[in-house]
């Protein structure tokens, strides 16, 4: 009986040591995450869970107690709030976004604001209350003069926003460089647009205070943070560039 006992204890207790890391990531993390999380899982024992959503989503919900360990924010202003409330700690910057004008299927010539201004198709862009790639969307439609509400369709995050172009619910997407895809980038589907504030999306990640992982977040935000993964970081549309942004 004792031989057949002791090896489920065996096992039960290698399960039991295992320990699991939940990140909170912006919808405009997941190729970089995904990326890092494979190496670093391959690295360490260590199991990654990730939960993604709008930053102000996933903000909302660290206040609320949500058992996260690190937070990955595409706004400043979110990770703000929650430090100044003392609900994440050891802040560190990982670039700024960028945001593009998107269409999934090639137009006839190369892609451009003149898309935008007398269509009537729709165009996709995160919900601006909570995402701050839907932020950023209004404030460039607002700086070029374009009212264009009528056209507007809202997705929760921009990986949504995203997904409703590449559907075909929505013919053209205001969305981040990170959701598109690396082989629909062509000239007749994409525009980088320029920043109007690229403080709205300046990516940082924090450790969440009441993790209860805390060395294990420490050692993945600085495994995150190692120089081999800049040009993936880059590829997918985080710079270390800030623009406009002054402060």
């Amino acid at each position: 009986m004792w031989r057949l006992v002791l090896p489920l204890l065996l096992v039960f207790s290698s399960n039991a040591a295992t320990q699991t890391l939940t990140l909170a990531a912006a919808s405009s993390y997941r190729p970089i995450l995904e990326a890092v999380v494979t190496d670093f899982k391959e690295a360490n024992d260590i199991s990654v869970r990730i939960v993604y959503g709008s930053s102000g989503k996933l903000a909302s919900q660290i206040q609320a107690g949500a058992p996260f360990d690190i937070y990955f924010s595409a706004n400043k202003r979110f990770m703000e709030l929650l430090q100044d409330k003392g609900l994440v700690r050891d802040v560190t910057l990982d670039g700024y976004g960028q945001l593009g004008l998107w269409a999934a299927a090639p137009q006839a010539t190369a892609l451009s604001v003149d898309n935008l201004q007398h269509t009537q198709q729709r165009i996709a862009i995160a919900q601006p209350r909570h995402a701050p790639y839907g932020q950023a969307a209004m404030q460039w439609l607002q700086s070029n003069d374009l009212n264009l509400a009528e056209q507007l369709v809202y997705a929760e995050n921009v990986a949504q926003a995203a997904q409703m172009v590449f559907s075909g619910a929505a013919k053209f997407g205001l969305v981040a460089l990170s959701v598109i895809p690396l082989d629909a980038r062509t000239a007749k589907q994409l525009v980088i647009l320029p920043a109007v504030d690229n403080s709205l999306l300046q990516h940082r990640h924090g450790i969440v205070s009441a993790t209860s992982e805390a060395s294990v977040a420490r050692q993945f935000s600085d495994y995150f943070q190692q120089p081999k993964f800049d040009e993936i970081k880059q590829q997918y549309g985080l710079t270390t560039d800030s623009g406009s942004d002054k402060r």
